[in-house]
Formats: structure tokens, sequence, C-alpha cells
């Protein structure tokens, strides 16, 4: 919830942290050490990672939203982006082995 006030208990339980979760100042480390440290490897793994970022992203935020969908709706949203992410992760892979 976007009300100006800060949370020291940010959740998706009281909805607050959703936004500050999204804030990113810059690419991730872990991607950058899962290339081996190399921030400028070949344009369709960079794609790959910022695809996974992408995501992750939106499984976060299917949590702060998972109140109010039912559960059929959330089940079905959880299940395409796990499928999304075990698919881009298996491309990661397949790319760093050349």
């Amino acid at each position: 919830m976007v009300d100006g006030v800060g949370s020291s208990l940010p959740s998706p339980a009281n909805g607050e942290g959703l936004l500050a979760s999204k804030i990113s100042l810059g690419e991730a480390v872990a991607a950058v050490a899962q290339r081996g440290g190399n921030p400028s490897a070949s344009p369709e793994l960079s794609a790959l990672y910022s695809n996974k970022q992408r995501i992750e992203a939106a499984l976060q935020e299917l949590k702060y939203k998972r109140s109010s969908l039912s559960d059929a709706e959330y089940n079905k949203s959880l299940e395409g982006l796990l499928v999304q992410l075990a698919q881009t992760n298996q491309k990661i892979k397949t790319l760093e082995r050349k």
C-alpha cells in the first residue's frame, strides 16, 4: 500500500513493501556472478537473465496479491510463472554450457 507512511513489518499479509521490492539499483549481483562475473555476456544470455528477473518479480507481486485472488486464480498464475521460470533457467544453463 502506498500511503506515504513506512512500515517496520513489510509483508504480503499487510500489503506493505511491494513497491520497495520492485526497486532495482542495477543488475542483480547474483546474475553477474552466475555469468562468471562478466556483465557483458552474450545478448541472448543477458536477455534471459532479464526475463528471469522479471518472472521472479512477478512471483513476488503474486504473493502480495494472493489474499485478493481465489485459490484457483492464484494456483493458475503461480503454475504459469513457475513453468516460465523453469524454462528460462533451462535455457540459461544450456547457453552457459557452450
